[in-house]
């Protein structure tokens, strides 16, 4: 799609409207998150998640 922009991460790749945390949906687009396996988490889901 023309225009499209993409994040790449080790061997995947997102749309950048699909890059959300896993668990609370919010946009990963320029901010730091953690994987956890198939999934992207927001450092905030993430910590809770280990807690």
């Amino acid at each position: 799609i023309g225009g499209t922009r993409f994040i790449s991460f080790e061997d995947r790749t997102w749309h950048n409207d699909c890059f959300i945390c896993a668990a609370c949906k919010a946009s990963l687009v320029g901010k730091g998150f953690i994987t956890d396996g198939p999934e992207i988490l927001c450092p905030e889901c993430a910590k809770q998640r280990l807690m």
